[in-house]
């Protein structure tokens, strides 16, 4: 498949609804919106406690920050006409919102602690229970700090990701809480009276190449994953071996233009200007990825990180000499095939006709398959990895083709 068409489709919208009742709310979905390619399951638990008159919809002014892109936005707009705005923390999500057509100054690039305190009436949130306590943690004393004294907190969560545990942390935080809603597994709560206590969400710890500082909730946030130490490895492994070797490792890295592909906490970026980089462009669909390598790659001339989902927007990552990636391949806790061709299609489209390719990947992912049709192809798997694989590869310098 032709790499500008991968990436035309992971763009795509695909059209959905949301039904509140009698009230049909349109919503957008694309690869990288939670639930793809249909809607998150919580929110037909919403859905549930509104039509049965245990929740009321919106009231006032509030925050939408239930993953996707606006669906209670557009639910506060069709009841009431009560407005409202949405932290968007994914590029993806971003993208879909605006497409539907929230109001650009509506879909606010924050995270539940930069919002200023007592500034928020109410706040409807959905939980990424896949980021961990640590970044629920901090998203609920970011709210607790946002909301007005009288604000309401609207949670929803299921019961195998840890409800139990949710409502104790939540309890903690707030006056009164009240589950409103059960249905299949999920449970729908409200909550009031904040109390504004906010430990900051900032981690620090010693990274291979140096101090490490990371938001909570980023992927390997207080640690050097398993997948990006062996791409590591193998990347060290060839910039100290022979002749061969260095003219396929280290002689990309000195001097090269580099893009790092999902940079997460910047370690792999870091590392490419450890190796002579010419420069490093970092992206990342996950604003608190994007935070994190900001910070870690604080100080650093030649690098730029960028907020995009992959490539799309980034019209710099064209023509460079090298790709580094460690690809995601879930989007909350649901494996997306598209996810991983898309990683590679982006990666053909910002490397030049002969411009090589570092990926690591699990073991178990198709990823030979996918570079079936990139030249000098080849596994570099570090010996005794199980879990992951690390490939390398060439752009083809005749054809555009990815698979």
């Amino acid at each position: 498949m032709v790499a500008e068409s991968v990436l035309a489709a992971h763009a795509a919208p695909v059209e959905l609804a949301w039904r509140v009742g009698a009230t049909e709310v349109p919503l957008l979905s694309a690869v990288g919106v939670p639930g793809y390619p249909g809607i998150d399951p919580a929110l037909p638990a919403l859905a549930e406690a509104l039509a049965r008159g245990r929740l009321q919809p919106p009231l006032s002014s509030f925050v939408d920050f239930t993953g996707g892109p606006g669906a209670v936005l557009g639910l506060g707009h069709a009841l009431s006409g009560v407005r409202g705005s949405m932290l968007a923390v994914s590029a993806a999500v971003r993208r879909t919102a605006l497409e539907l057509g929230v109001d650009e100054a509506a879909c606010r690039a924050d995270h539940p602690w930069d919002l200023p305190a007592a500034s928020v009436d109410e706040v409807w949130w959905r939980p990424a229970s896949e980021r961990g306590w640590a970044r629920f943690g901090a998203e609920l004393a970011g709210w607790s700090r946002a909301l007005t004294a009288q604000g309401r907190l609207i949670a929803v969560w299921h019961k195998d990701q840890g409800a139990r545990r949710a409502e104790r942390l939540v309890a903690e935080r707030f006056e009164t809480l009240e589950v409103v809603n059960r249905a299949s597994g999920w449970r729908v709560v409200e909550a009031r009276g904040p109390r504004a206590e906010t430990p900051g969400p900032w981690l620090s710890w010693d990274g291979p190449d140096g101090p490490m500082r990371t938001l909570v909730g980023t992927f390997a946030a207080d640690r050097l994953d398993a997948g990006s130490a062996l791409l590591l490895e193998a990347l060290s492994a060839y910039e100290t071996g022979g002749r061969e070797a260095r003219s396929e490792a280290s002689a990309d890295l000195a001097g090269a233009r580099v893009l790092d592909l999902g940079c997460g906490s910047g370690v792999l970026a870091r590392r490419a200007l450890r190796a002579g980089a010419a420069s490093v462009l970092a992206l990342d669909d996950d604003l608190a990825a994007v935070r994190s390598s900001e910070a870690t790659l604080a100080g650093e001339g030649k690098a730029r990180v960028d907020w995009s989902d992959l490539t799309l927007d980034a019209p710099e990552a064209r023509e460079l000499d090298v790709v580094i990636t460690n690809p995601p391949f879930h989007v909350g806790r649901s494996v997306v095939g598209a996810l991983s061709r898309g990683f590679v299609a982006a990666a053909h489209t910002a490397l030049r006709p002969g411009g090589r390719l570092w990926l690591v990947a699990n073991a178990a992912l198709p990823f030979d398959r996918l570079l079936a049709s990139w030249q000098s192809v080849r596994e570099v798997t570090p010996a005794g990895a199980r879990a992951y694989r690390v490939f390398t590869a060439l752009r083809a310098k005749s054809s555009r083709r990815t698979s």
